[in-house]
């Protein structure tokens, strides 16, 4: 399989979870509405699901501008590994803004088990760009799935881990 057919399958699942969680806001009523641990959960629904559907579709994007491999995917990698330390530290402030009930509801171990994964990701996608890990294709690729994995399992989590009712 080449990697643009892989990068185009991972773009349209990438899609199906960002739709899946657009419907699923959708149902959740209007924003007014929602509990501070809603309003995080559907940002990091969207937000992980529209960053995997952008993050495959960016070497497109380079290689239509020009840029071959190997440095295509070297930038790829960096592209990927500097938005996720981003990610991290904006997830991170997010969540301590939460009550503590809140987060509660997001369990301890299960933040630190996924700021830790999505950590070990961002270090390994720099580790590539700056060509200390091989292959940055590959990588990469991991990254993209990585991040679709997170979307899938932050839906469910939005579908089975709720607060208690008050």
């Amino acid at each position: 399989m080449d990697i643009a057919t892989a990068l185009l399958t991972l773009s349209q699942i990438a899609l199906g979870l960002a739709g899946f969680s657009s419907v699923l806001v959708a149902l959740s009523g209007k924003p007014e509405g929602w509990l501070p641990i809603d309003s995080f959960r559907i940002v990091a629904m969207l937000w992980t699901s529209f960053f995997a559907l952008f993050l495959s579709l960016a070497p497109f994007v380079l290689h239509f501008l020009g840029v071959g491999a190997p440095l295509l995917w070297r930038l790829c990698a960096g592209l990927i590994g500097v938005l996720t330390l981003a990610a991290v530290a904006g997830t991170t402030r997010r969540i301590l803004r939460l009550g503590r009930p809140d987060r509660q509801v997001l369990g301890r171990s299960v933040v630190a088990a996924v700021q830790s994964l999505v950590l070990i990701v961002g270090l390994c996608e720099l580790a590539a760009a700056f060509g200390w890990l091989a292959p940055p294709d590959g990588i990469y690729f991991a990254g993209i799935v990585t991040y679709m994995s997170l979307a899938a399992f932050l839906i469910v989590r939005f579908l089975f881990a709720r607060p208690p009712a008050t």
